[in-house]
């Protein structure tokens, strides 16, 4: 016998799930792969009397932004949560740099090899 598992996600526009509907069998596992798919800047909500974490940027630099998913079966439903925390303006630009840097170290020379 087969449990049948689906798994959604609390922000589907964010998340894609796949597969969403699973049959595990006892002793088994199975994969299902999250993929985080972003559209736009994700900026931190800010609320009255919200508490915010060392490191976190009052401009909407680094928020950790936290989402649920959901796991149902026949006979229980359980969340589970996933993290991220966009990147700020420079640590996209060092990560390019860095990219950058690497592909002119691969590129062949006419003369060499």
């Amino acid at each position: 016998n087969a449990l049948e598992l689906t798994v959604r996600a609390g922000s589907p526009e964010r998340w894609a799930v796949a597969p969403s509907t699973v049959f595990l069998e006892a002793g088994r596992t199975m994969r299902v792969d999250l993929r985080l798919k972003l559209a736009r800047e994700i900026r931190p909500k800010k609320t009255a009397g919200a508490a915010v974490r060392e490191g976190d940027d009052e401009d909407g630099g680094a928020a950790r932004q936290r989402d649920v998913f959901h796991v149902k079966g026949e006979f229980f439903e359980q969340k589970f949560y996933a993290s991220f925390v966009m990147a700020t303006p420079e640590e996209v630009a060092a990560a390019e740099r860095r990219e950058s840097d690497a592909r002119s170290r691969s590129i062949d020379h006419p003369g060499f090899g």
